[in-house]
């Protein structure tokens, strides 16, 4: 009896976890169309209009960190769950173990140095800009491809996508997972579908020598991906690498 009871308690708040994710992935949708609202006011000049974007995206980011540490401290409870003995004094007050579980593991949020609110600042910026660096990237830019190679492992923990095989900077749709390992979207959204669970439970990461879980929710955009891409867009060829180009021709 005990044993089904806390299958049942455990289903429960394992279900209730896994819809705080998905509410942590519709906070995602958000962030995006306030990004692509942004970038219209931003060419009207609607400058207040703008800054109202700047600041829904920073309460939303935060939002989104307390959703997550919500849901991880979910996981957990399910994890260390144990039906109480008859006439014992276990704690089953919920609202306080996940109080506790919350503490333990404190959502942790600088939203102006998100990376998402980095995009939204690098989208803006280029709307008037294109091609010029930001105001304080410039010394980032002088070093071009140079400043890309020492500071990869910063942007991602896998040189290539583990599923189409293609380099991180030539991504079309990259994603990112919990533990900051990089996918291309279509690829790794494809390879969970065929997974047990069709990507909404948890399955080893394709990736060799790992042992971290993900899940379909659990991906993001790979923002850091995205911004070190139009970097490089931006970096100023060297002579070495057009000659390359003629001689190809």
């Amino acid at each position: 009896m005990a044993v089904a009871v806390a299958r049942e308690v455990t289903g429960f708040i394992q279900e209730h976890g896994v819809k705080t994710e998905d509410l942590a992935s519709n906070v995602e949708v958000l962030l995006e169309s306030i990004m692509d609202a942004a970038d219209v006011l931003e060419r009207s000049n609607e400058d207040a209009k703008v800054d109202v974007c700047r600041t829904a995206t920073k309460e939303l980011l935060a939002l989104e960190a307390q959703v997550r540490s919500s849901a991880a401290a979910l996981k957990q409870m399910a994890r260390t769950y144990m039906v109480p003995d008859e006439g014992s004094n276990t704690n089953t007050d919920f609202k306080s173990l996940l109080e506790s579980a919350e503490a333990a593991a404190p959502a942790q949020c600088q939203p102006e140095e998100h990376e998402h609110y980095l995009a939204l600042e690098d989208r803006l910026w280029n709307v008037h800009h294109a091609g010029e660096p930001m105001p304080g990237a410039e010394q980032a830019d002088e070093d071009g491809d140079i400043v890309m190679e020492g500071s990869r492992a910063d942007i991602s923990k896998n040189p290539k996508c583990p599923i189409s095989g293609v380099e991180m900077l030539q991504l079309k749709d990259p994603v990112v997972d919990e533990v900051g390992f990089v996918y291309e979207k279509e690829a790794i959204y494809d390879w969970l579908r065929k997974q047990p669970g069709g990507g909404q439970q948890p399955v080893r990461a394709p990736i060799a020598a790992v042992r971290h879980s993900i899940t379909k929710s659990g991906l993001k955009k790979a923002f850091k991906v995205v911004r070190a891409q139009k970097q490089k867009q931006r970096a100023p060829r060297s002579p070495a690498a057009a000659q390359d180009d003629v001689l190809d021709v």
